[in-house]
């Protein structure tokens, strides 16, 4: 939002933009998305159906999908273990 000729933030955009550990944190897909594994084959792979293996990615890839999942995972994993009667978090 552009405020008095600054750009702002709106509300909790601070959150899904910079905290990593928010649930809905979507930060590190900027980072995915300027691999060339991403847009800098995507014309040539679209129309074929050919996918990208693991082995075929550069660390930079892989450690930017690192900086995506976490709080995606997290949640469910969480709320998955309060579910299991009689289960107790080691201190």
């Amino acid at each position: 939002m552009n405020v008095n000729g600054k750009y702002i933030l709106m509300p909790n955009m601070d959150k899904l933009l910079l905290n990593t550990e928010y649930v809905g944190y979507v930060g590190g897909v900027v980072n995915v998305l300027n691999q060339t594994e991403i847009f800098g084959s995507f014309n040539v792979n679209l129309p074929t159906g050919k996918r990208t293996w693991w082995d075929k990615v550069s660390p930079e890839f892989i450690y930017g999908v690192s900086g995506t999942g976490g709080p995606f995972y997290n949640r469910p994993i969480s709320y998955g273990l309060s579910q299991i009667r009689g289960l107790v978090q080691k201190p």
